[in-house]
């Protein structure tokens, strides 16, 4: 190989030690660097468009992103070919392929897009690096520190499963930037346990930056949905959830409430990350919530502030579960949901608290709708603190969970019908 061959390489402190094994221009390079184990996607995007711009100049296109397996090892090697004009990249360990992909030059130019209206939400910080504005089964929008943290900004649209990483279609890196990013992620399609999404990173004036199209992931669905939850995660567990349950679509956010606030401005709030813009909704003298275009539904406890949007009748509820004695809760409840009450608490295995807090609750979304019937059935129960009850055309679907830094469990509640 002559002079052209390279034995070290001294790299600017913001990025991790390549240490160059082989390097002949426009032809081949070969580096050995560390990586997170795993399936690092922001680092091994990173190093991938690195080695590519240290055979050809200028920013490339990376195609057909593959995640073929999770790094066991940190020590890694990046290699890069010149084929046909295009690059040939790969991390390697041993004699093994874990994520392969292809150059291309030049980089297309990013089309512009007018800035998401999320950004005029405040951001609520849920980790460090993540801090969300727009939570949803379909659409995140948040801000993080680096690239590393998309899938972590990700996870709301998923949140009861860990996602794995299977392909990126097209991969726009960035030419130029430092700072933070507002990842602003929307799905386009599922089939089953497979998600397919296209992401765009932003600049904090709105700007695209960097652009993923069809990033594809696993979710292994690996969460107790009764374990604690952070509440912004929750909404969009429940629009999969409900659509299991209830059938159509509706838009669910969960926003934690301060300890001193407004009700209605946390009401406002929430309907704007359910939305993924700002929205001031209105209020009839009964209370009822209103807003242009789509019926909409709101309920305030256990420290938190749902919001449920959607067509037809709506109505929700969430509750702490409160024991009480059995007097109370027949008073509460009224003498002929009693039985009811009983029949969920032995077919979904739990107290006769959380039975009576979701019948209680069941109820109070028919009061919502302003249903005249009362007469509770059960439906089916389902695992994952699930059980539904029927009342007429209305289906409620009630779930019982917990959320973080809360001792009692939570009842959350949603009723569709028919107008």
């Amino acid at each position: 190989m002559g002079n052209d061959l390279i034995a070290t390489r001294t790299v600017p402190p913001s990025r991790s030690a390549d240490h160059v094994l082989v390097h002949r221009p426009g032809v081949e390079r070969v580096v050995e660097t560390e990586l997170p184990t795993g399936l690092p996607v922001g680092p091994a995007v990173a190093a991938l468009a690195r080695t590519a711009s240290a055979l050809r100049p200028g920013v490339p296109l990376l195609a057909d992103v593959d995640f073929v397996r999770p790094l066991e090892t940190t020590v890694v090697r990046l290699t890069g070919q010149v084929r046909d004009g295009a690059v040939d990249l790969a991390v390697r360990a041993g004699d093994s392929d874990l994520i392969r992909a292809q150059a291309r030059f030049p980089r297309p130019d990013l089309p512009e897009r007018p800035p998401t209206d999320a950004l005029a939400l405040p951001p609520y910080p849920v980790e460090a690096g993540l801090a969300y504005r727009k939570t949803g089964a379909r659409h995140a929008v948040a801000d993080v520190e680096t690239r590393d943290a998309v899938l972590r900004a990700i996870r709301c649209c998923i949140p009861d499963a860990t996602l794995v990483p299977l392909r990126i279609e097209r991969l726009y890196p960035a030419a130029r930037h430092t700072g933070p990013l507002v990842v602003d992620a929307r799905e386009r399609s599922q089939d089953g346990d497979t998600h397919f999404f296209d992401v765009d990173l932003l600049d904090p004036a709105g700007a695209v930056v960097e652009r993923w199209e069809g990033l594809t992931v696993r979710a292994v669905r690996d969460r107790d949905p009764s374990a604690p939850w952070h509440p912004l995660l929750i909404g969009g567990y429940l629009e999969r959830a409900l659509e299991k349950r209830l059938g159509g679509r509706r838009a669910i956010a969960v926003e934690p409430d301060p300890p001193v606030g407004d009700r209605r401005a946390q009401t406002d709030l929430a309907a704007s990350r359910a939305l993924g813009r700002p929205v001031r909704v209105r209020h009839r003298p009964d209370g009822k919530p209103e807003i242009d275009g789509a019926s909409i539904t709101a309920s305030h406890g256990a420290g938190v502030t749902m919001v449920a949007v959607g067509a037809g009748r709506l109505g929700c509820d969430v509750e702490t579960v409160l024991d009480r004695d059995a007097r109370t809760w027949a008073d509460l409840l009224g003498r002929a949901q009693v039985p009811v009450r009983d029949l969920v608490a032995a077919e979904a295995g739990e107290s006769a608290a959380a039975a009576s807090t979701r019948v209680w609750s069941a109820l109070e979304c028919l009061r919502k709708t302003g249903s005249v019937t009362q007469a509770l059935t059960v439906d089916r129960v389902e695992p994952g603190g699930w059980v539904v009850l029927s009342a007429g055309d209305s289906r409620i679907a009630t779930w019982v969970t917990t959320i973080a830094d809360l001792t009692a469990p939570v009842v959350f509640a949603v009723l569709s019908g028919e107008e």
